[in-house]
């Protein structure tokens, strides 16, 4: 029985995963690589980049897909939490 529910939380965490981190990062990449050209991007993070510009640069899209993927995930959750106090009766 306990490994049964470990089992069914695990499959659960892994199905919140993919569906509110993988699928957002797999688009936030795909509209990066079609509106950025490939040579902006050699020229910050590429082999002849600058020890300073590079780090700096990947620095910067860390923050920002990290500040995209949170306010994905805060909507979320108002709409998760909103949803469920209109089943139990209160009010949003």
């Amino acid at each position: 029985m306990l490994l049964q529910s470990g089992w069914i939380s695990l499959l659960d965490y892994l199905a919140a995963h993919v569906l509110l981190c993988l699928v957002p990062a797999f688009f936030i990449a795909g509209a990066l690589s079609a509106l950025i050209p490939n040579e902006a991007v050699t020229r910050y993070l590429g082999p002849r980049a600058s020890k300073f510009v590079g780090p700096a640069v990947n620095i910067l899209a860390i923050a920002y897909t990290s500040a995209a993927i949170g306010l994905i995930m805060v909507s979320l959750q108002e709409e998760r939490t909103a949803a469920g106090s209109i089943v139990m009766g209160g009010q949003a």
